[in-house]
């Protein structure tokens, strides 16, 4: 038979290129360089991977959000994955959620019931996430 998008079949893999954004899609975009961002899709399954460097000392201080993935998510909230935000002060770590199929979240460990802001990414620092979605 043909090959669907939704079976195991289905296998791609490659690079993608994350923005960064202050607190909504319309929001400022931080200024990253992107040393890897990359992506294995088997059927509706995308594993999307990124080690991202801040390259701007713009004031930002909203909820730190990636958009651009490689393919939108499946309808509804979703967790999963994690990110490490290297930050002069203090180390952030966080856990990947979104409400959407186009924006990532970031929530932070070490506060109860608070976002990963774009101030906690320090110019000059490094972040790394990992997480694994459906697609739609």
């Amino acid at each position: 038979g043909s090959v669907s998008s939704k079976t195991l079949d289905d296998y791609e893999e490659g690079t993608w290129t994350p923005i960064i954004k202050d607190g909504t899609t319309s929001g400022a975009t931080l200024g990253i360089s992107v040393t890897s961002a990359h992506y294995t899709k088997v059927g509706r399954m995308c594993t999307i991977t990124a080690y991202i460097g801040r390259s701007d000392a713009t004031a930002l201080t909203q909820n730190m959000i990636i958009t651009n993935l490689p393919f939108t998510q499946d309808g509804g909230p979703q967790t999963g994955g994690v990110i490490w935000v290297d930050n002069f002060s203090v180390d952030q770590l966080g856990m990947c959620y979104a409400n959407n199929g186009t924006v990532l979240y970031f929530r932070s460990f070490s506060n109860t019931n608070a976002y990963i802001l774009t101030n906690q990414f320090e110019n000059g620092r490094a972040l790394y996430f990992s997480r694994t979605y459906e697609t739609t």
